[in-house]
């Protein structure tokens, strides 16, 4: 009985570290903070300063999450420049990498 109980606990234990973790990732990410890479950093300012509904790239990069320069400029944001469908692709990839961690790196993660 104790084993299995045992067993139960680090199974939750498992499963509320990896929501942490996730939570920990969108919070803490670019697309959360305004943090963004340098080169990005000059193309989010001339947003900013501009009344345009689009973000603007200078380049054709891939960025993190699979999306082209291109295909983010594209993108329809709100007035404050949050737009929906990056918030959600950051929110999925923020989900595939915490499965893939192993439980130790989950309990090594700050």
């Amino acid at each position: 009985p104790d084993a299995a109980r045992a067993a139960v606990e680090l199974s939750l234990m498992e499963k509320l570290l990896r929501e942490k973790e996730w939570v920990m990732k969108c919070v803490w990410g670019e697309e959360t903070t305004g943090n963004y890479a340098p080169d990005m950093l000059d193309n989010q300012e001339s947003s900013m300063s501009t009344s345009s509904t689009s973000v603007p790239m200078a380049n054709n990069n891939t960025n993190e999450m699979g999306i082209n320069d291109e295909a983010l400029a594209n993108m329809e944001t709100d007035a404050t420049g949050f737009n929906a469908d990056v918030a959600q692709r950051a929110m999925s990839e923020a989900r595939r990498a915490v499965a893939s961690m192993s439980f130790e790196q989950l309990l090594q993660a700050p």
